[in-house]
């Protein structure tokens, strides 16, 4: 490459219209496509920057909301947050959003109206159960970005109270989001959980394992194989394991891509954990990250995942314990039948029920 860079810039007739970091960006792009590999890519600088310029801040104020007892409540306060310097705490039931009551609307309205605008204030009126009082709290929004985590308690037929955690990708955010809603499913006493993974396109393996160390202590998480054999394991170490006794079931659907089909497998190979819904994506590749020199960064695949038990995952995804799609009328907007959460509120029920005898 050196010497076709020296060539051009020594022979090529329009060589000042083409800079040195045009060339390099082309050359590494040519460099990825060659490769063949679906998930390769090259990001140019300008990419990168912008991309780190784009990134936000869950909700606009550093706070987690959920839903209990069909009421929106705080879970959760992102430490030096804008939120945390105004008083909100967990625990928080929120009623209504610069002065507009928030009854009857759903959880995604009222985060929308929490984030509104970034570099605006938001007044948010809550009333705080343990002190018997209410409060209005104002506080700064900063920039937003895609949800990463939504939790909802429920309360099932027989009673028992049960957390749902949705969760929409692995990163630093969204890990740290589950730390908080995990922290607050154990001070809620909840008697079981589901995970819902569906439209979860996976992210960094690292962030994955500290969800895994929910569940798991310690355990083989995912299988890695390069040339035809498994050549490493990636392996729990020392999770606080705080839901290993605790009914699990995990909802699927055919976004459930890459890191979370790995949590998917991961769960259901060292637990039994139950699967509900559609075959996941398929997406069992690993994917190296580089840093490079000119600020850019190139990715590409080192290694296919199998399941502990050694199941493929690259190509077919992982079938569900217990298939059950989605209707077009089910998935329309606005739509509030969800049959594969149903099944999977089914499921949990008669885990609980079976562990308690």
């Amino acid at each position: 490459l050196d010497e076709d860079e020296c060539l051009i810039k020594g022979r090529y007739v329009n060589v000042k219209q083409v800079s040195d970091g045009k060339l390099i960006d082309s050359a590494l792009q040519g460099l990825i496509e060659a490769l063949d590999d679906p998930y390769a890519a090259y990001t140019t600088p300008e990419e990168m920057a912008r991309e780190a310029a784009e990134s936000g801040i869950e909700n606009g104020v550093g706070a987690l909301l959920g839903v209990r007892d069909k009421r929106v409540i705080v879970i959760g306060v992102s430490p030096k947050s804008y939120a945390a310097e105004a008083g909100l705490k967990t625990g928080d039931i929120v009623l209504d959003i610069d002065g507009v009551s928030i009854a009857g609307r759903s959880l995604k309205e009222v985060e929308a109206l929490v984030s509104g605008r970034p570099r605006t204030f938001v007044s948010v009126y809550v009333e705080r159960p343990k002190e018997l009082l209410k409060r209005r709290l104002s506080m700064f929004r900063t920039t937003t970005q895609a949800p990463m985590l939504d939790y909802e308690e429920k309360v099932l037929p027989s009673g028992r109270r049960i957390a749902v955690l949705k969760l929409y990708n692995f990163s630093e955010a969204s890990s740290e989001l589950f730390t908080m809603a995990a922290t607050f499913a154990l001070q809620s006493r909840v008697r079981g959980i589901v995970l819902d993974l569906r439209d979860n396109g996976g992210g960094v393996i690292r962030n994955l394992m500290e969800v895994v160390g929910w569940f798991l202590k310690n355990g083989t998480i995912v299988n890695l194989q390069d040339t035809g054999e498994i050549t490493a394991k990636i392996r729990a170490h020392d999770g606080n394991a705080k839901f290993a006794n605790t009914p699990v079931v995990l909802v699927t659907n055919k976004g459930s891509a890459s890191a979370s089909e790995v949590l998917a497998g991961a769960l259901r190979d060292n637990l039994g954990v139950k699967l509900i819904g559609d075959t996941t994506y398929g997406k069992g590749t690993m994917q190296l990250f580089k840093s490079l020199s000119n600020g850019g960064e190139i990715k590409f695949t080192v290694a296919y995942w199998r399941t502990p038990n050694g199941t493929k995952i690259n190509g077919v995804g992982l079938t569900p314990d217990f298939t059950v799609g989605m209707a077009v009328a089910d998935e329309a907007q606005g739509s509030k039948r969800d049959p594969q959460l149903m099944k999977a509120l089914e499921v949990l029920e008669s885990e609980i029920a079976a562990k308690a005898r």
